[in-house]
């Protein structure tokens, strides 16, 4: 790439990607830093995420670990921000590569990170140890210099894919058809970028009854079909993950 078409890509992804802010579980939104806004791959724009150690009484101690919700990214992420040492943290994320569920902190006991749904474990680097999940939770650069920035960890994140899709496209869940069903239907969505789905199917008490993907998909439009004629008559709903973002819509089964 030319250093003026390289030029103007960053020029047009800073003026994309705007601030963002953390908010924890139980404590006050952090407004976040600017900061370098292009991976080294050249494919992703960067979110510069900067927590502010003060605030988090249990990342003052070696396995202690916190979740943190990202407002305002594209995908939304959760992730576990865990302190491995006394000069070093990891992050990962929240969404569990099995099913889509959300797992919980870094345990300082064990080491491990679990998924609370099926029982999947991973070390606080994100790398699974064992339960049904068979990918490892995605992991984000940290930054931490205990001599002039005691205080604050910053956090290198994805935020958009760039390329030929819509910087600002979010994904779309469209209604299925047939609905109502009686054989089987196809379920239809839109990505504007290359991220883990997870597409999923329950009763009307949230029982998952069927798992159409759970892997890495590309942008742009996907189709998967479910068999509905083993369920009986009733209302269900499915549901499209997109690490931490649920889009959810209802479909109806008639005999």
């Amino acid at each position: 790439m030319s250093k003026e078409k390289n030029h103007s890509r960053r020029e047009f992804l800073r003026k994309a990607v705007s601030l963002v802010a953390i908010t924890a579980v139980g404590m006050e939104t952090n407004f976040l830093k600017p900061g370098r806004l292009l991976a080294s791959n050249g494919d992703q724009a960067l979110g510069i995420y900067t927590v502010d150690l003060t605030k988090y009484s249990a990342l003052k101690n070696v396995n202690g670990s916190v979740a943190i919700t990202i407002q305002g990214a594209k995908p939304a992420t959760s992730i576990v921000l865990t302190r491995t040492s006394a000069t070093t943290f990891e992050a990962v994320n929240r969404t569990c590569t099995h099913q889509g569920f959300l797992v919980g902190t870094c345990n300082a006991s064990s080491q491990r990170i679990t998924c609370p749904a099926h029982g999947s474990q991973f070390t606080a680097a994100g790398i699974v140890q064992k339960g049904p999940a068979t990918r490892n939770l995605p992991n984000y650069t940290t930054h931490y210099d205990a001599v002039n920035s005691p205080n604050t960890v910053t956090i290198d994140i994805p935020t958009l894919s760039v390329g030929a899709q819509d910087l600002t496209l979010d994904p779309v869940l469209y209604q299925n058809f047939p609905n109502p069903v009686r054989e089987t239907t196809t379920i239809r969505f839109t990505l504007g970028y290359a991220s883990p789905v997870v597409l999923t199917v329950t009763d009307i008490l949230g029982n998952i009854i069927a798992v159409l993907n759970d892997g890495e998909l590309e942008a742009g439009e996907h189709s998967f079909t479910f068999d509905a004629s083993i369920w009986n008559s009733g209302i269900y709903q499915y549901h499209l993950n997109i690490e931490g973002q649920v889009l959810t819509k209802q479909m109806i089964i008639t005999k």
